[in-house]
C-alpha cells in the first residue's frame, strides 16, 4: 500500500468509529428501508427523513446535548395483513 491507500484506509476507519454502529456499511443495510418505503405499508408515511447511516448523528457530543439516539438491533417485522 502507498501513502494514498493508507490515508484512505485511515479515513474509512475514522468514519466507522464515528458511528453508533461500529462497522462498515453494506448495500444490504438499505434493503429494509427500501422495502418498507416502496410497499403499501408506507402509504400513510409523509414528510419523514429516514437516516440509514449507522448512527452517524449519534455522536457523544450530540447525546450530551440531550439528543435521543437509540441503537436498536435489526428485527424482522411482518407487515401488512
Amino acid at each position: 500500500m502507498d501513502k494514498a491507500d493508507d490515508a484512505m484506509a485511515e479515513r474509512r476507519q475514522a468514519r466507522i468509529q464515528s458511528r453508533a454502529i461500529k462497522r462498515a456499511e453494506a448495500p444490504q443495510d438499505l434493503v429494509g428501508a427500501v422495502v418498507i418505503l416502496s410497499s403499501h405499508d408506507s402509504d400513510f408515511v409523509t414528510g419523514q427523513t429516514l437516516a440509514v447511516d449507522g448512527g452517524v448523528g449519534c455522536t457523544k457530543s450530540r447525546t450530551e446535548q440531550g439528543h435521543y439516539c437509540p441503537v436498536i438491533p435489526a428485527v424482522q417485522l411482518k407487515l401488512g395483513g
